[in-house]
């Protein structure tokens, strides 16, 4: 029964005295919640799928999402919120990385980053991810340009793609 209310406190995000930090909190907790549901279903579909090194990065992506739960339940909102978006882009990153590049469907994280960033962060929290987001977009397009990353249909990538990624990060 011990271990039940220890989980029952965990599953419930903490309260605080200021309604904004309560809302914050509230958001942090769920998207960690899901963040931890989708880390581990996509790890064991990689792991099924034998695609070597993608369910090591996911998996290590929920015990992440775990200790995310410390500066959040101290009552670190704003750090707890910029280390999550931080490990999200280094986590898109090493996917992108390890699977098919930009052409990989992790790459449509970026645009959440940057949305629920700008929803979420302060200016200069949010400059910096955005900054952060597209210098992992374009080394990414870079690597596949220069054929460290292949795609597994065999089309090449072409600089086109990084100048359309630039466009779509100004945008």
């Amino acid at each position: 029964s011990r271990f039940l209310g220890r989980l029952g406190k965990f599953l419930i995000p903490p309260h605080f005295q200021d309604e904004e930090k309560n809302r914050l909190a509230r958001v942090l907790h769920i998207t960690l919640a899901f963040g931890f549901v989708a880390s581990a279903l996509t790890a064991i579909a990689g792991a099924a799928a034998r695609q070597p090194g993608k369910p090591m990065a996911l998996a290590s992506g929920v015990v992440v999402i775990l200790l995310l739960q410390i500066p959040l339940r101290q009552g670190r909102i704003r750090l707890a919120i910029f280390l999550t978006f931080l490990y999200v882009l280094a986590l898109v990153t090493i996917i992108l990385y390890l699977g098919g590049g930009i052409h990989d469907l992790g790459s449509m994280l970026f645009p959440v980053i940057i949305a629920c960033g700008g929803l979420l962060l302060r200016p200069k929290e949010f400059l910096a991810i955005v900054a952060l987001a597209f210098l992992s977009a374009a080394s990414i397009i870079l690597m596949e340009v220069a054929g460290w990353i292949h795609w597994s249909t065999g089309l090449g990538t072409s600089v086109y793609s990084l100048v359309t990624i630039t466009a779509v990060f100004l945008l």
